[in-house]
């Protein structure tokens, strides 16, 4: 009997832990994911306007990636508008990030549903691809198989986000100070951009 009860023990142990590691499993990739706002949807004028607030990098950890939309109802034409993202130690003084690599156009990949026959589906996604697909020469690669070239992380500065529509960037959190802000800078003939600015990254437990 008290052989039987320490196996049913042993085994309600097991299941417990097999439970947590699948919901760890389900929700955990090495670290949790977040997405953060850096910088709220706002209108923006022949004028440079910063982030009403600093973003603090204190839990956010390897590579985060910066989303940046931007939108106009004036045409694509005779505008310009830049994005700047800079750090601070102490939220006074702040300098340019550095090392970041941007990504300004889209890939179009072609996605067939054969379940139709003749009638084929054929969807166009644009991705906003973090590098760019390299095919080897096998003779000197060793191999032929495509792959996918790491976009270079050299950028600094301001960087263009016109004409409207989606943007990315990628740096190390850790490469940067620990505050950062974004300052968005528009000109030309439009006045009336709209844009704003999401920072996804992994984060300490």
């Amino acid at each position: 009997m008290k052989f039987t009860k320490n196996l049913l023990l042993v085994a309600a142990i097991g299941l417990a832990s097999v439970l947590t590691a699948s919901a760890q499993l389900g929700f955990d990739s090495y670290n949790t994911l977040r997405t953060y706002v850096l910088s709220y949807p706002s209108n923006y004028a022949a004028i440079t306007l910063t982030t009403n607030q600093a973003f603090d990098t204190l839990n956010p950890v390897g590579v985060a990636a910066v989303d940046i939309f931007t939108a106009t109802n004036s045409g694509t034409a005779g505008g310009t508008l830049t994005f700047t993202l800079q750090g601070s130690s102490d939220t006074t003084n702040w300098s340019n990030c550095t090392n970041l690599a941007f990504i300004s156009s889209y890939t179009a990949s072609y996605i067939t549903n054969f379940y139709y026959g003749g009638t084929n589906l054929i969807a166009t996604n644009s991705v906003l691809l973090p590098g760019t697909t390299t095919s080897p020469t096998a003779w000197s690669a060793g191999f032929a198989t495509p792959f996918l070239k790491p976009l270079p992380f050299t950028n600094s500065g301001a960087l263009t986000v016109n004409p409207p529509g989606f943007y990315k960037i990628g740096f190390n959190v850790k490469d940067q100070n620990r505050y950062l802000r974004c300052i968005w800078n528009a000109g030309g003939t439009i006045s009336n951009y709209t844009a704003g600015a999401t920072i996804t990254t992994s984060v300490t437990p």
